[in-house]
């Protein structure tokens, strides 16, 4: 088992609550992530990193390319305008620039 979100809350503190969820590729892991910290501060970087991650995996899977930042609106909880400000222009919907 691994910790895919809290590893340094949990190294500060041993008996920080743990809870246990199956995640079956690495797509549920960053969207796990993402909404386990939605409410926490986090790097505008790291949201970067995650959304381009989705955005590349979401590619692969055969979204066109015009489409990433919409399928990103509905399947993190970012607005299109926040994922619009975050990924390259190659992923933008045009109505997002």
């Amino acid at each position: 088992m691994e910790i895919i979100d809290g590893k340094h809350r949990k190294q500060a503190d041993p008996t920080w609550p743990e809870e246990e969820i199956e995640v079956k590729d690495q797509k549920q892991e960053i969207l796990v992530r993402m909404h386990s910290n939605y409410r926490r501060q986090v790097s505008k970087k790291e949201t970067q990193t995650q959304l381009l991650m989705l955005a590349d995996i979401l590619e692969a899977e055969g979204v066109p390319r015009e489409e990433v930042a919409s399928k990103l609106d509905e399947m993190t909880p970012y607005t299109i305008s926040w994922i619009g400000r975050l990924l390259p222009k190659r992923a933008r919907l045009a109505s997002v620039t």
